[in-house]
């Protein structure tokens, strides 16, 4: 934690306490780089040789494990008493997650979207967003009621949460492929599962354990710049908190693997809103500024524009002018958020 600063005494303290949190911050960077490699390398090895879809694999042990980052970040918020890092967290994720990483994705090659996404796992992101926003408008259905996220309303997303993992359980049973060919078309190579456990296990520790790193570092460092509690929620936290999405995409990308890039991204965002906002709301109830109300709405609209973007390119596939339209629009975002905050 930085130091405030009130005598000469104490600079030397500031100041290594300001190289500490910079060097930290640069380790958990490092971390989640490799991490996302090995995660990516070990997840698509076990997927062919299990006979199952990289897009399956991507929707769960992928999207899961580059969500645990935002699970801490959220669940340790809301305990501390800062709800609009617990929300913003998760709302900037998902706003960051399509606009800047999906975008900055189409730079390494076009990314093609499966028939399964554009008709099911984008709907699904639709409607859990539209479902996020409808049940934090308690003062709108209850006059006079704060909004905020009961213990009820957590117990509904992690219900459809449920319904989620049994669409994927059905998927993954009525989707094998030979890893052989999947393996040769795919360009992946092929590990024992011994070390593809290896590389996922080394993955996750690389991505959570970096992301955790980046982040409190970060926090402390625009604290001590003075910037307000939702805008590091919905920036710094939530692109920190994003890093693992970020660089396992990028990987992904660079490597060819379209599915996994659709897969991580909509997979994680349907974790974000289901099960992360389901499971901290579930500990303890979080209330809901009026600001967040409208990154909510920014998040439904991102969702549905790229729903539309991908119906209507016919060859379904999102190329590297829309990634720069998506990341350009992600920065009239950050300056939008960081007028108003």
């Amino acid at each position: 934690m930085l130091i405030a600063i009130d005598s000469s005494g104490r600079y030397t303290v500031w100041y290594m306490s300001l190289i500490i949190s910079i060097a930290l911050l640069l380790v958990g960077l490092f971390l989640v780089t490799y991490g996302s490699d090995w995660l990516v390398d070990g997840a698509s090895s076990f997927s062919l040789k299990a006979g199952i879809k990289p897009l399956v694999i991507g929707l769960t042990i992928v999207a899961f494990g580059t969500s645990m980052p935002e699970l801490v970040v959220s669940i340790t918020a809301a305990l501390n008493g800062n709800p609009d890092i617990a929300v913003g967290n998760v709302v900037g994720s998902n706003i960051a997650n399509i606009l800047l990483i999906l975008g900055v994705s189409t730079w390494f090659s076009s990314i093609k979207v499966q028939p399964s996404s554009r008709k099911k796992e984008l709907p699904l992101l639709l409607f859990a967003s539209l479902l996020l926003l409808a049940l934090s408008l308690d003062a709108v259905f209850n006059l006079g009621v704060i909004n905020n996220f009961s213990r009820l309303d957590g117990v509904i997303l992690l219900i459809v949460f449920g319904f989620f993992l049994r669409y994927v359980y059905t998927m993954m049973k009525n989707s094998k492929v030979s890893a052989t060919e999947a393996s040769e078309t795919e360009k992946i190579p092929l590990y024992s599962n011994a070390k593809s456990f290896t590389l996922i296990f080394m993955g996750l520790v690389g991505l959570v354990a970096g992301g955790k790193l980046f982040v409190t570092n970060a926090v402390d460092l625009a604290r001590a710049a003075g910037l307000s509690e939702l805008l590091i929620g919905l920036t710094i936290v939530s692109i920190g908190t994003s890093l693992p999405e970020l660089a396992t995409s990028i990987n992904a990308s660079r490597k060819g693997h379209s599915d996994l890039v659709i897969g991580n991204i909509l997979g994680s965002n349907i974790f974000n809103i289901l099960w992360i906002v389901g499971v901290t709301s579930l500990i303890q109830p979080i209330p809901i500024s009026g600001n967040v109300l409208v990154d909510m709405a920014i998040s439904i609209i991102v969702s549905a524009l790229l729903l539309v973007l991908i119906r209507i390119n016919k060859e379904k596939i999102i190329t590297k002018k829309a990634g720069i339209v998506m990341v350009s629009s992600y920065v009239a975002y950050i300056i939008f958020i960081y007028m108003r905050g």
